[in-house]
């Protein structure tokens, strides 16, 4: 949609921008990704976890570690 604004301009840009728009409200909507998200953030909360070793802490680690 930034690619039709940026191709055609406004106010022509009116139209896919709107087409998209329907689109979006008409596709199958799904909670897959938020309820795996509440189930992970539960997970962590209700599990006891293990301390940071002193050597690993501000650690800095390569970007690239092959060169």
């Amino acid at each position: 949609t930034q690619q039709a604004v940026e191709f055609v301009g406004m106010p022509e840009a009116r139209i896919p921008l709107a087409h998209a728009t329907a689109y979006m409200c008409r596709a199958p909507k799904s909670r897959e990704a938020y309820d795996a998200l509440n189930a992970a953030t539960e997970e962590i909360e209700s599990e006891q976890t293990e301390r940071v070793p002193e050597h690993l802490k501000n650690k800095h680690f390569p970007v690239n570690p092959d060169g």
